[in-house]
């Protein structure tokens, strides 16, 4: 790994680094680590390496850390600091050269010239790269205006090319990024995965609010609205502070700003004559988790100018504390989007103090409203952050990124999705318009059915069928799993489902790199199941639902054909995991004649399929 900070500095991306390798670790695999010297942001207490002596070579929860020196005096000048990034990325080049061979490098990025230690470790031992893309440098820095020198701008930019065309497999923590990677920067889909910030639900718990922490500061009996992280280019303290001024007759109201960073000074100077703001240092991680229990309410403010898709990784910690989020950030971006869809706060237009100041104040009168919301992200956080699924990703992708064996085969199964496909959309165009005719003078709906599905690395794309239910199915049964009988599906719908002519329109998916020919079906996002009993299950929770999205969805698989429509997901997953564990070009051949037979049969989800899959049991 390579990582720009690493306990025990307090920071973000340090933290998801460490409780990533020690997952890893636990798991049987050795993991080493290459991070600068604890700098500027180090805790000043219950510190784990010396500030002043720190060891270069340590053993840390079964990790190898390797430190080098950078130049963290320079970093509160922007063009200084600039300096220090290129001197870390030819610093840690140099000492990947004391490192034992690895199987697959992860980096985190920013800062971007880490790449250049990738890039040397992979010239001196052949390993490849994995990069771990948490924000768009330099653009990023380019709409803070911290970059403005045409030269610097292009060599960055070239940089970044470099980066993107070398990394064999690239992660990313939301889901703007993968558009943004796959339509702007030109990246091969298969190549780009979403795996979102986690979080140890374990050690981030919700508790009490009147805790120790509270005791220490003197915060008991108070409504504590807290910020805590970096105080840089990318936060806007300003409209934070300027609530605090709005908001300062209320005396049992008070806004406490953790962390550290080149606006520190600004900020205190403009806070200077306000009683109700209380500065901290950055804290140690356990102080951290404390000061989330001990908060009414946690603020995520992110700098206007700041147009980027990345979603603070303060945000899943928050949610495990199950405390309310104020998230001051662009409408339309992802951190924004996990706000609304968690449930777990509220998202206030940058900039606008009066509504800040107005959701501060509604929290603070309506507690209850507060604990629902903070309930709401907690729930969320255990379903959708928790750090096994997030190890079990990384496991995949980087054994993945590792593996060169199996290249050939996915090289041939790609040129055969192509070829076919392109084969089938034209022979079948004539077919396809009578299929319109027929569904159109059925019941006069829609032709066309389309889905937001999840494809391989859960990247999200439109998938196309012909429609085989009624127009408004889904408006009154919900994302319901299809059964043998369904009372839901059309006359035409019968007999397109019998042949699985209503799968045609996929074929353009399959052209566009979205789908293949064979593999597990494409699934909604946010699809639920109903157990026997009534229950409804989100369908993340069910065993197989992460390995199936290793390998791009199918027209057909081991699931399709073998298993009956109305059987539960737990157990078409295991199908799935059986193909994922089978999986070869030839397999696939034999799939799509077995596929082929039973459309020229007309025996698709026919009950003959249960008998035969008993006789095989």
């Amino acid at each position: 790994m390579l990582t720009d900070r690493f306990p025990p500095e307090a920071r973000a991306s340090g933290h998801l680094f460490h409780t990533l390798a020690v997952g890893l670790v636990q798991r049987g695999h050795e993991v080493n680590v290459v991070t600068r010297m604890p700098g500027d942001y180090v805790p000043t207490r219950d510190l784990t390496v010396s500030p002043t002596r720190p060891r270069t070579r340590e053993r840390m929860d079964g990790i190898d850390v390797l430190r080098v020196r950078a130049l963290s005096a320079l970093y509160r000048a922007p063009l200084l600091r600039a300096l220090d990034h290129l001197w870390i990325g030819l610093a840690f080049a140099n000492a990947t050269r004391r490192m034992p061979p690895a199987d697959v490098v992860l980096m985190y990025s920013p800062p971007l010239p880490l790449v250049v230690a990738a890039l040397f470790y992979r010239f001196w031992t052949r390993a490849p790269y994995v990069l771990n893309l948490h924000d768009f440098y330099p653009q990023t820095a380019i709409d803070l205006g911290l970059l403005r020198n045409r030269f610097a701008i292009t060599a960055a930019l070239w940089l970044e090319r470099v980066a993107y065309r070398k990394a064999k497999r690239i992660v990313v923590p939301a889901p703007g990024s993968l558009d943004v990677l796959i339509a702007t920067k030109g990246l091969l889909p298969e190549n780009v995965f979403f795996v979102p910030n986690w979080v140890d639900v374990e050690m981030v718990s919700p508790g009490p609010k009147e805790n120790d922490f509270r005791r220490r500061h003197n915060l008991s009996g108070l409504f504590v609205v807290s910020y805590a992280g970096v105080m840089g280019f990318a936060q806007d303290l300003g409209s934070v502070i300027e609530t605090a001024r709005h908001l300062q007759e209320r005396r049992d109201i008070v806004f406490v700003l953790v962390g550290d960073g080149v606006y520190q000074g600004k900020w205190r100077r403009a806070a200077d004559d306000l009683p109700n703001i209380r500065f901290l240092p950055m804290l140690e991680k356990n102080d951290y988790f404390d000061l989330l229990r001990a908060s009414d309410v946690c603020l995520v403010p992110l700098a206007c100018a700041l147009d980027s898709p990345a979603i603070p990784g303060k945000i899943q910690s928050i949610m495990a504390a199950a405390r309310p989020i104020l998230a001051i950030v662009k409408a339309s971006g992802d951190a924004a989007d996990v706000i609304r869809r968690s449930g777990a706060g509220l998202v206030i237009p940058q900039g606008d103090v009066l509504s800040l100041a107005a959701a501060i104040t509604d929290l603070y009168q309506r507690p209850e409203y507060a604990d629902h919301l903070g309930a709401m992200g907690r729930s969320y956080v255990e379903r959708h952050y928790s750090l096994q699924r997030a190890v079990t990703d990384y496991e995949v992708i980087l054994r993945e990124a590792a593996d060169v064996g199996s290249t050939r085969d996915k090289c041939s199964k790609r040129i055969f999705d192509v070829v076919l496909s392109g084969l089938g959309l034209v022979l079948s165009a004539p077919l396809g318009a009578m299929i319109a005719l027929a569904i159109k003078a059925d019941d006069g709906g829609p032709i066309w059915y389309g889905q937001t599905r999840v494809g391989r690395g859960c990247r999200s794309f439109q998938s196309w069928k012909f429609r085989s239910m009624i127009a408004d199915s889904d408006e009154r049964f919900g994302p319901l799993q299809a059964r043998i009988d369904d009372t839901r599906v059309t006359r035409v719908g019968r007999f397109l489902r019998a042949t699985a002519l209503d799968e045609l329109p996929q074929l353009w998916s399959i052209f566009r790199g979205d789908m293949s020919f064979v593999g597990p079906r494409a699934l909604l996002r946010e699809e639920i199941e109903t157990n026997g009993d009534g229950q409804l299950v989100p369908i993340e929770k069910i065993p197989g639902y992460e390995e199936r999205h290793r390998v791009r969805p199918g027209l057909t698989g081991i699931a399709q054909i073998y298993a009956p429509r109305d059987i539960p997901r737990r157990e078409k997953f295991r199908f799935d995991r059986v193909y994922l564990k089978r999986q070869s070009f030839w397999l696939d051949i034999r799939l799509i004649f077995a596929s082929v037979s039973i459309t020229l049969r007309g025996r698709w989800g026919h009950q003959e399929l249960r008998r035969n899959r008993r006789k095989r049991a």
